[in-house]
C-alpha cells in the first residue's frame, strides 16, 4: 500500500484497482486456439446460460 502526504501534512493511503481474468481458452501470437481446464467450472455454468430458452 502506498501512503500519500496530503498538502495539510496529513496521511492517506491510495487506492488500487486491481482485475483478475480467468481465461479458459485464448489465441495466442501464432494465431492458434488453446484450451485449457476450467477448473473453477464457470464455462459450465455459462454454457447453461447461453444455450438455454
Amino acid at each position: 500500500m502506498k501512503i500519500r502526504r496530503r498538502k495539510n501534512g496529513t496521511r492517506k493511503a491510495a487506492c488500487f484497482l486491481v482485475y483478475i481474468g480467468y481465461f479458459t481458452s485464448w489465441v495466442d501470437c501464432e494465431g492458434q486456439v488453446n484450451f485449457y481446464d476450467d477448473i473453477y467450472g464457470h464455462d459450465v455454468k455459462l454454457a447453461e446460460l447461453l444455450l438455454t430458452d
